[in-house]
């Protein structure tokens, strides 16, 4: 049985390997194929399978894809100045109005949208507040 599906999985492969060679040759970048191990993914086989994909070629295990390092860099949104200060604007009036919750929604929003001034409008606000109740 085990032997009829890895026969039927190479066939299948081929079939779609003839196709992306098809379409590669109407495109102008070339497709390599993606050598990805079965027994990398922890079966009890030692088979191994190559597959084509359209894109470019990959030659990690399954078992390496979901570890990306913590090296990915990750860029916050540039806000407009006015936008920031706008934001600014709302959180102290909410601090001086006394709805902190509202200040705190729109600290978030703020961060949302990119704003690094925010947290420490929010935090300079809530320090007045506090020196105007003494």
């Amino acid at each position: 049985m085990r032997f009829i599906l890895i026969i039927g999985a190479v066939f299948v492969l081929s079939a779609c390997s003839s196709q992306n060679v098809d379409t590669a040759e109407n495109s102008s970048t070339a497709v390599e194929p993606s050598h990805s191990s079965v027994e990398s993914v922890g079966a009890n086989s030692t088979e191994t399978t190559a597959t084509t994909v359209a894109g470019e070629a990959s030659n990690s295990s399954v078992d390496t894809i979901g570890a990306n390092e913590a090296t990915s860099e990750t860029t916050t949104p540039i806000i407009d100045p006015e936008v920031d200060a706008m934001f600014g604007q709302l959180i102290r009036q909410s601090i001086a109005n006394g709805n902190e919750q509202q200040a705190l929604k729109l600290l978030e929003d703020a961060e949302q949208a990119g704003s690094l001034k925010a947290r420490d409008v929010y935090l300079q606000a809530l320090e007045k507040q506090k020196e105007q109740q003494q």
